[in-house]
């Protein structure tokens, strides 16, 4: 799977009415996901990670190319009254802090709750999913120290090593343009209009544009 995933940000810490929703969803794509699709507890929320065919000698492939994350959020009211959220995760409301001292030795970034709600519909595939009212409070923050912009490059810029530890990804290695011709970049034409493309080749393009329901 390397580095790709989908996160989804649940603003709830029920973990069994979400437990359920996840399986229900993996239930209702029928097939292998529905016989074998299930989810694991981490310490942030849930996770599913590989979704294997029921099929013993396929067992080795996966079903979906990515992994899922699904983080607990919560809001609350800080001590001047100003709406916020932060993940909390799991155990006890200690989870997402857990997760963020052990990977990035910081606690889990505090949001303004205006930063995700109300929610922006972005087309993904062929739905419009709830995506953050704005992704300023993502793209700002700092996963690097500033060293090289996360959202400037291709791929992670750093790698976890059982042996090792953390290793950073030479920048040389995460320049996008050498991953044209192998995966689908989304680019913005001069007219607003979104396009999928591989290489020259234009798979799906749209009009830009951002719905709120």
């Amino acid at each position: 799977f390397s580095e790709k995933d989908v996160d989804f940000a649940v603003f709830s810490t029920n973990s069994v009415l979400i437990g359920e929703a996840i399986q229900a969803a993996l239930n209702s794509q029928g097939g292998d996901i529905a016989k074998t699709g299930t989810f694991e507890e981490v310490n942030f929320g849930y996770q599913f990670e590989q979704l294997r065919h029921a099929d013993p000698a396929l067992q080795s492939k996966p079903l979906v190319s990515h992994y899922s994350d699904f983080w607990f959020f919560e809001s609350y009211a800080d001590g001047a009254g100003t709406k916020k959220a932060k993940c909390v995760g799991r155990d006890n409301k200690t989870g997402c802090r857990d997760w963020f001292k052990t990977f990035w030795a910081k606690n889990p970034p505090v949001y303004d709750y205006s930063d995700w709600f109300p929610p922006r519909y972005q087309v993904f595939g062929t739905h419009r999913v709830p995506i953050s009212s704005t992704n300023k409070h993502i793209e700002t923050w700092v996963f690097d120290e500033g060293k090289d912009f996360w959202n400037t490059t291709c791929g992670p810029w750093r790698r976890w090593y059982d042996k090792g530890g953390w290793i950073i990804t030479p920048k040389n290695e995460r320049v996008c343009s050498n991953f044209y011709d192998k995966n689908p970049f989304v680019f913005l034409t001069g007219n607003g209009t979104e396009q999928l493309r591989q290489n020259s080749t234009v798979l799906h393009e749209i009009q830009r544009a951002l719905h709120k329901k």
